[in-house]
Order: C-alpha cells, then sequence, then structure tokens
C-alpha cells in the first residue's frame, strides 16, 4: 500500500525530469540565433533571384505555407507551386528586410519575422508595388540545418491586380 501512495510522487518526478530542457552554453546559443539568420539570409537570396530549387531548400518536408488569400499550402509539392506562380508572375522582384530573429533555449525552435516589398506588372503593364509582413518558424535537430516549418505572409494593404502568373498556364 505504502508503494501505491508513493506512486503519484514518484510519476511527478519522473515527469518533471524528462520535461525540463537543459540550457545550451549561451554561445551554443548565439551559434544557433547566429546559424538561423544566415539561413533566413539564404531563404532571402533564394526568393529574391526567383530560384525555386533554392528557395525550397529552406523548407522541412512536413512544412507549411499560409499564403495570401489562398488555402494553406501543406508539404514541399504545395509549397513549390505556391512559389513557382509567384516567381511567374511578370516583372516579380522581391526585396525583404529581417527584423526579428530568435531561438529557443535548447536552439532547435526559431523564428524571424521581417518585411517585404514585391514588384509586378499589372494588367495594363504597369508597374505596381505589393508591401506586406512576414513570420516563419523554424526547425532544426541539434547542430543541424534551419528548416521552415510554418510561413505566413500578408500584404499590409489590398494586393494590387497583377497579370497572372506563366506558371499558372502550365497548369491547364
Amino acid at each position: 500500500m505504502r508503494v501505491l501512495k508513493q506512486l503519484p510522487r514518484v510519476v511527478l518526478l519522473l515527469l518533471a525530469g524528462a520535461c525540463q530542457q537543459s540550457a545550451p552554453a549561451p554561445d551554443e546559443r548565439a551559434e544557433a540565433l547566429s546559424a538561423l539568420r544566415a539561413a533566413d539570409s539564404t531563404l532571402q537570396v533564394a526568393v529574391a533571384a526567383r530560384d525555386v530549387a533554392g528557395t525550397m531548400a529552406l523548407y522541412a518536408d512536413d512544412a507549411v505555407l499560409l499564403p495570401l488569400a489562398k488555402p494553406i499550402a501543406e508539404g514541399r509539392d504545395a509549397i513549390r507551386t505556391e512559389w513557382e506562380h509567384s516567381f511567374g508572375i511578370p516583372g516579380f522582384i522581391n526585396s525583404s528586410r529581417l527584423t526579428a530573429a530568435d531561438v529557443s533555449i535548447d536552439g532547435t525552435m526559431g523564428v524571424t519575422r521581417g518585411t517585404y516589398e514585391a514588384i509586378m506588372k499589372a494588367p495594363r503593364g504597369e508597374t505596381v508595388v505589393e508591401r506586406g509582413k512576414w513570420v516563419s518558424v523554424w526547425r532544426r535537430a541539434t547542430g543541424g540545418p534551419w528548416r521552415i516549418t510554418v510561413d505566413i505572409y500578408n500584404t499590409d494593404s489590398l494586393p494590387p491586380d497583377h497579370l497572372p502568373s506563366t506558371a499558372d498556364a502550365h497548369d491547364h
């Protein structure tokens, strides 16, 4: 009987020990944050270059993208289709600025956020500008590469009309 009375206490102690995260040394967390910023920079360069393969290299296999005014894109194939669509918009030029980044205590989760400006051609051929913001949630195995698991962006105002993406022509 005495063992049964102590069982809840033992279970709680075991759970508490299992849930504790050992915090990395400050320089390890700094390294994780530096690596996250570098991964985000690599992503921004790939997007600016309209490089689908380079962009997709930063997404986890189980990632989701929450694009503007569209259903959630789940998985790499759906996310690739969304980026191909964006990169196929005539005149598409994107520039982004990282405004904040942080990592978890154990260095396995991170978040980045920033602003963007996308330039594209409108239906009559004039140039239009879309300004907005984004948030990306990143994950990595200890010491491994950062990969985006959740990505969302939206505009600061109604998005401008633009010419159809050339990628859409391949869908029909």
